[in-house]
Order: C-alpha cells, then sequence, then structure tokens
C-alpha cells in the first residue's frame, strides 16, 4: 500500500484571490503560506485544514499547462496529492505495475510524482514523499478524512486502484443522498479513519449522476472532520451560508457556495 495519508484536494482557478476571500467566508479558513509564479508555471494559496490543506492554484504566464485544464475542464477539481513518504519506492512500484508516471523535478531534484488521470479513473494524482502541516484557522475542523471519486463502475475502479496504488481492503458503501453505491477503500497508515471511496452512479438524476453527465469520471467531493458538527452548522446558517443535512452527522456545503465544488461536512 503505497498511501499514507490524503495530503490535499487541489483546485484550479483563473484568479485564486476570488476563491480565497470565498473559503474565508464561508469555512472561515484562511491560506497559510503562498507560492508566486515558479518554474512550474503555477501561483498558489495553501488553506491549513486541520491534519491536511486544500491547495488553489491558477496559472502564472500563457505557457502555465493550467491555462489549458481550464479552457478545457473550467474552474474546479484539479488533482488529488497523496503523502507516501518515499517516492523511490513509489516509483518502482509503478514500473513493477506498467503504470505510467512523470517526475517533477527542483533544482535538479525529484520532488513530486505525477500519475496521469487515465491511470487512476479521471483523477490527476501528485504523489508527495509528505509536507509540514500547521493546524488551520478554523479551529473546528480535524481533518480530510474521505474523497469521493465518480467511476463509470466501481468494480472496475476498486481494481484499477488496487494495481496504482496497492489497495488490499474494501468495503461495499452507499449514500442515497449522494446517488451512489460503491467501496470504501481505507488508508491504514493515517492518523484519522481516511479512506478514497469509487462510487458508482445509482441514477443519472442524483448528484453524482448530473455531475458525471457533465464532468465524466474524477474527483466528485473531498470530507472535512468536525470537532462539533452543530456547532459548525450554526455558525454556517447564522452566515446565511446554504447547507444541506442527513441525520446529525452529515452535511454538505451547497456547491453553488463554493464555487460549485463540493465538500462534505461530517461529525468527527
Amino acid at each position: 500500500m503505497l498511501i499514507r495519508r490524503i495530503d490535499h484536494p487541489i483546485v484550479c482557478v483563473r484568479d485564486r484571490r476570488g476563491w480565497v476571500d470565498t473559503f474565508k467566508r464561508v469555512l472561515d479558513l484562511e491560506p497559510l503560506a503562498a507560492r508566486e509564479g515558479d518554474e512550474w508555471g503555477f501561483s498558489n494559496a495553501e488553506i491549513a485544514v486541520g491534519d491536511g490543506l486544500v491547495g488553489i492554484v491558477e496559472p502564472a504566464g500563457e505557457g502555465s499547462h493550467l491555462t489549458k485544464f481550464l479552457a478545457a475542464h473550467g474552474e474546479g477539481y484539479y488533482a488529488l496529492s497523496v503523502d507516501v513518504g518515499d517516492l523511490d519506492r513509489a516509483a518502482a512500484h509503478f514500473r513493477a505495475h506498467d503504470v505510467p508516471f512523470r517526475e517533477a523535478k527542483r533544482d535538479g531534484r525529484t520532488t513530486l510524482l505525477w500519475v496521469a488521470p487515465r491511470s487512476a479513473c479521471g483523477v490527476l494524482y501528485q504523489i508527495s514523499p509528505g509536507m509540514k502541516i500547521q493546524p488551520g484557522t478554523n479551529p473546528l475542523y480535524e481533518g480530510i478524512p474521505e474523497v469521493v471519486i465518480g467511476v463509470e463502475s466501481a468494480e472496475a475502479g476498486r481494481d484499477r486502484y488496487r494495481t496504482v496504488f496497492g489497495f488490499e481492503n474494501w468495503e461495499p458503501v452507499e449514500s442515497h443522498h449522494l446517488g451512489y453505491r460503491g467501496y470504501r477503500m481505507p488508508i491504514p497508515e493515517a492518523n484519522f479513519e481516511e479512506a478514497l471511496i469509487m462510487a458508482e452512479p445509482t441514477s443519472d438524476e442524483g448528484r453524482l449522476g448530473r455531475h458525471m453527465k457533465a464532468k465524466g469520471e474524477g474527483f466528485f467531493q473531498f470530507s472535512i472532520d468536525v470537532t462539533d458538527l452543530a456547532a459548525e452548522l450554526r455558525r454556517l446558517r447564522d452566515k446565511g451560508i446554504k447547507v444541506e443535512t442527513e441525520g446529525d452527522k452529515l452535511a454538505w456545503v451547497a456547491p453553488e457556495e463554493l464555487n460549485g465544488i463540493r465538500v462534505e461536512l461530517r461529525q468527527s
């Protein structure tokens, strides 16, 4: 099993300033770090969320590969960064299992690997050795425990991720609210009960079904563990933020509040 923890979802946008303002207004989160137009062709804002973060990236210069992404797909989820610890070990695994990947170098040294969407059910993966995490500005948020990946076949997606990342355990899972069934695949080394979910739509008109008709296979949502969900929902409603709820342990920020991306809040 390669993945030690979910490091961070990455959102690609045209102008990060507006998105930073949105995350502050809605989730009470502010960036703790930023990078300005480097040799990789992007600028970013890193928004800490408990033991993880959300990366917001924008193109730096017309030659940036992010410019091409935005032209083809528009703003939204771009990639998922996962912590594997040892990049050499990950590269050896990918070679042994015929998984195409590329290296990203900084100062002549390999600092990241990338696995393309065609190899991972529509999700671009940033393979990271891990990074130092600071607590975020919303003290109720503990971390990012789950990512839901929309796929045409949950069984095929599960088998693909067994090859690409070495997942060996899974359990059936279903969400009536989001309109999917599939498999929850735990990440055993993570601090929290982290997992990736292979989600197959149960209806073309459900939330996942409508998303996949527009976007195809790929990143659908990420979750945030909340120490006091009732208190967080009061804060959101007091600010006039629209939320969807299911029982007293699950809630979703309405996607229109976060420029179309879907975020689940759950009682930790």
